[in-house]
């Protein structure tokens, strides 16, 4: 499955690409500026861009020259104008206009697409039906938008409703911030939460500084028939995982550091560190996440059903 940025600049453009895209195979991420796309790119692995712009003003052409600076990644332009100058681009680069219609940007899609080198397969389990993995920079900016590449593709594939994905994403982005705060940069729960002074500091200085500056945090997603496996693991010592507040402690939830693995344990069905407790796999039992297909199907069973009876 490929995993696509997908830079939104311009309604046009936008929804036309939109339309192209969801006949691809792809895991797409989306961005709507060029700083947006400057720090996805800086923290996940992308098979291809796709840049959408309906005309060449400042942020439009700001979103081309973000394309521009990636070397070797194959790229399709859709434009409104036409007015993207052709020899600014190498062969790795595709631009159409929307004024030739969606027939003609599915195709610069597909060439395009068809251009990616096959990746080196990695041992996953034989039940797994999706798989997707990045990593990111350990600074706690990136936070948010690896829990947004991470939320969508688990929402691609399992089309959850908003409750559900809310849930996801809350233990997500905890998952992740304890890989960036305590592991890579190694700055405490009571320093975070209660001394924001000493935080802006100790960030300032953990930034700057080897090996702190050198971690990433690396995120691999699996999901099969029966689960969804999240994976967050981190440049840094680890920590031991006995001596942190169990999940069943009713007084965890009173002090900062029992937080995050108290809320890992109420999602998830399985929570397993490794030994030296810089990895966390978590694991969902499908059947007991709410879908949004799912939860419409009952609500068109309820419907019917109802109508049934009344005509009775």
């Amino acid at each position: 499955m490929h995993s696509i940025l997908f830079i939104a600049n311009g309604p046009e453009a936008s929804m036309v690409t939109d339309v192209a895209l969801r006949r691809q195979q792809g895991v797409v991420t989306r961005a709507s500026t060029p700083q947006e796309a400057t720090l996805l790119l800086a923290s996940g692995s992308f098979d291809a861009i796709v840049c959408a712009v309906d005309s060449l003003d400042v942020t439009a052409r700001q979103c081309i020259d973000t394309v521009k600076g990636v070397e070797r990644l194959p790229t399709v332009i859709i434009t409104g104008s036409g007015e993207v100058p052709l020899r600014s681009f190498d062969i790795d680069t595709r631009i159409v206009s929307i004024t030739d219609g969606i027939a003609e940007v599915c195709t610069a899609l597909n060439q395009q697409l068809r251009r990616i080198p096959a990746r080196p397969k990695k041992p996953i389990q034989a039940d797994c039906e999706f798989e997707f993995g990045f990593s990111f920079k350990a600074e706690p900016s990136r936070i948010g938008k690896a829990r947004a590449v991470a939320g969508g593709f688990i929402q691609r594939c399992l089309q959850l409703d908003d409750k559900e994905l809310i849930r996801v994403e809350l233990v997500l982005e905890e998952a992740l911030a304890n890989a960036v705060y305590h592991g890579s940069l190694e700055i405490s729960s009571e320093i975070r939460t209660e001394k924001p002074d000493r935080l802006k500091t100790m960030l300032s200085q953990r930034l700057a500084t080897s090996p702190y500056c050198d971690r990433r945090v690396q995120v691999q997603l699996a999901i099969s028939d029966e689960e969804l496996r999240i994976v967050v693991s981190d440049d840094g010592p680890g920590f031991d995982v006995d001596a942190t507040a169990a999940a069943d402690d009713s007084e965890a939830v009173h002090r900062p550091s029992g937080r995050g693995l108290l809320l890992m344990h109420a999602f998830a069905d399985s929570v397993k560190f490794n030994e030296s407790g810089n990895s966390v796999q978590l694991s969902k039992k499908r059947s007991s996440m709410k879908s949004a297909v799912h939860q419409e199907a009952q609500q068109q069973t309820a419907i019917a059903a109802a109508m049934s009876q009344g005509q009775d």
